[in-house]
């Protein structure tokens, strides 16, 4: 054979080779589209794509492995070649110095906003947005979204540093995403301190971060409230989360990580903080919740999905009373929002002060004497004030419901142990009224109705561990009382009870279903000696079982 018969024997078999390679290399390609598109179709119809879901398209890990390397490839693929798949959007990509600034004109340009957070993967509740976005063109409102993350569930979207979020948030022109720390006044600033979505207890490590500092807002799905200590004579500092506008969606391959979403699951709140900022430093906050249909309730008015509104009359469970001790200007302000709101009932926790009959002063001589130099021992003139007091909020209410506390039993125990023996100007009283403890009978409700109690039919007294109940919620415990003798915090209300609102403490908080209200009190009492994280705050409790705790800042329960 000549050479030139070998070079084009040889040039022949190149060229079968390159046919060989190029057909294998569109087979290759042809395989990858088809995988890419399979990928894309699992995401418009399911918002999701694991392994698992490939597998059951008759993918195995090893073709995908081996076709591109990874799930984080294959993701970058399908979304750039099908976005229109895709309802969500790497927060890589809204890191935009141009997003910071219109963030910063959103929040310079308003006073009043609606705060919620997004749990990366989760679409938006779309009804829940557009009830946002009335309320919001309705009182001159912004939508601020905090991001939270549950990098365990199926729909962490491989390839994306931050997560991704729902595409129709990201295009709102009412809606500003928070990506970085930003302050909304003074004393008080939203941190995007990363949180998991399915953290139990999101204020764990964060209070110390509002000492001396402010109040910080933190990205959550869950609604959880505390307030921090601080020095005499100022608001206490409040460490909160917002709940979420996004769907609860915390599914999980992982078997160690589907208790943590179940719970999750159960704990997710559909909700957001309305924040008012009155000036440079002073603020005021309240939670709402949506429901199924997306509306939610703020101050007595509901904000439907299709821009109507409606009245709903809440119940107000009051901060404890103690007759003889409030705030003149929080209770003026509390009658300013029952006839604002119609408030027609309203429960009275702590309304007795007790103060002649509190037996943890019994030994105490110098406080003894201090309370008969100012007139505060007579048995007989603190039922006289109660009655007054009862009187004086049954004047705007239909019905007042008296909720047994700690100090309102103080009366029963002075009586029970015989110190009214001690005491002569309160005996003779005492012996009628412990006649009625004798019969069964409650000796409180007896001295204010024997002292100027009018209308008594507007007044229900409960019995200790009587339940009242709206919506489910427990609103008939004070709060003192804790499982088997144990003392009562907010952790065993809502042990005991599940979903309550509840008193004792004069420190609001919010730990998932439980709830607190603080005091109607004046804020130093003498026996609170250093820092405190009391507040004057009252909730509002309405028929669907939404609930707001409303906070009194220098006599004001919202912005004036």
């Amino acid at each position: 054979m000549s050479d030139k018969s070998k070079v084009s024997d040889n040039s022949n078999e190149l060229t079968a080779k390159e046919e060989e390679a190029q057909a294998k290399e569109l087979e290759k390609q042809q395989k990858m589209a088809e995988i890419i598109e399979a990928y894309a179709k699992i995401a418009k119809e399911h918002n999701s794509v694991g392994m698992n879901d490939l597998i059951d398209a008759g993918y195995t890990k090893d073709t995908i492995t081996y076709y591109f390397r990874n799930l984080q490839r294959l993701n970058l693929e399908a979304r750039s070649k099908y976005p229109e798949h895709f309802f969500d959007i790497s927060l890589d990509e809204i890191r935009t110095p141009k997003r910071i600034k219109s963030l910063k004109a959103a929040i310079k340009k308003h006073k009043r906003f609606i705060i919620t957070t997004a749990v990366t993967g989760c679409q938006v509740n779309p009804d829940f947005l557009n009830a946002m976005k009335s309320y919001c063109q309705k009182m001159d409102a912004h939508i601020l979204v905090l991001v939270a993350s549950d990098p365990a569930h199926n729909k962490f979207a491989p390839g994306a540093k931050y997560g991704t979020i729902d595409q129709n948030l990201v295009d709102d022109p009412d809606v500003s995403i928070v990506l970085q720390d930003i302050a909304l006044n003074s004393n008080l600033q939203i941190s995007t301190i990363k949180l998991a979505a399915k953290q139990i207890d999101q204020t764990t490590g964060m209070l110390r971060m509002a000492a001396n500092k402010g109040s910080f807002i933190f990205a959550s799905p869950k609604q959880r409230m505390k307030p921090v200590p601080v020095a005499m004579g100022k608001v206490p500092y409040c460490v909160m989360t917002t709940g979420a506008i996004t769907f609860a969606d915390y599914v999980t391959s992982n078997y160690m990580s589907q208790r943590t979403a179940w719970i999750a699951t159960e704990d997710h709140q559909p909700g957001g903080l309305i924040v008012e900022i009155e000036n440079k430093k002073i603020y005021h906050f309240r939670q709402m919740q949506s429901d199924e249909n997306g509306a939610f309730i703020d101050l007595g008015t509901q904000y439907n999905w299709d821009g109507t509104t409606e009245t709903v009359v809440p119940t107000l469970v009051m901060g404890d009373w103690h007759s003889g001790s409030t705030d003149p200007k929080v209770v003026k302000s509390k009658m300013e929002l029952i006839k604002a709101l119609g408030v027609q009932q309203a429960v009275l926790h702590d309304g007795f002060d007790s103060m002649p009959v509190n037996g943890h002063e019994a030994n105490d001589t110098v406080l003894k004497a201090q309370r008969f130099r100012d007139g505060q021992l007579s048995l007989e003139d603190a039922l006289k004030l109660y009655a007054k007091d009862i009187n004086q909020l049954i004047d705007k209410l239909d019905k007042l419901v008296i909720v047994k506390s700690n100090h309102d039993d103080m009366l029963d125990r002075w009586l029970r142990k015989g110190y009214y023996t001690q005491e002569p100007m309160n005996h003779r009283l005492a012996l009628d009224l412990a006649a009625q403890l004798i019969d069964g009978n409650d000796p409180l409700k007896y001295g204010v109705e024997r002292f100027g109690l009018t209308r008594t039919q507007k007044v229900q007294w409960l019995k200790l561990d009587e339940d009242f109940k709206i919506a489910g919620i427990q609103l008939g415990a004070h709060g003192h009382k804790g499982p088997n003798g144990s003392r009562g915090n907010i952790s065993n209300m809502e042990l005991c009870y599940g979903k309550s609102v509840t008193g004792h403490t004069h420190s609001p908080q919010i730990l998932r279903g439980a709830w607190q209200v603080g005091t109607s009190t004046l804020l130093r009492l003498g026996y609170n000696e250093g820092p405190s994280s009391w507040m004057q705050t009252d909730c509002l409790v309405y028929p669907n079982g939404a609930r707001q705790l409303i906070n009194f800042i220098n006599g004001s329960w919202k912005m004036k």
